[in-house]
């Protein structure tokens, strides 16, 4: 699973790790640790729930610095941008 973290400035930091994936029928979630190459951003979260054709996306960013801005891209598929401690899509 690739992990990608860019900053505003556009520098890209890789090495985040999933510690935590549960996938189980229409339910997946994902949860990870960034730490080590991205000092600001404690962990992130990601839960997809699908219901028939829909399916609800929440994110969650916890971060050592609220004024940071850090985006997050999961397999280079899905992404979120958040500028304060808690994201929720």
């Amino acid at each position: 699973m690739n992990t990608i973290l860019v900053n505003d400035e556009g520098q890209v930091r890789g090495d985040a790790f999933v510690q935590f994936f549960q996938s189980d029928g229409d339910y997946m979630a994902i949860q990870g640790d960034a730490s080590d190459c991205y000092p600001s951003l404690n962990n992130f979260s990601r839960t997809l729930i699908t219901t028939g054709n829909v399916t609800s996306i929440y994110d969650h960013i916890e971060k050592t610095n609220i004024s940071d801005n850090v985006s997050f891209i999961l397999n280079y598929e899905h992404g979120f941008h958040t500028s304060g401690n808690h994201y929720q899509a």
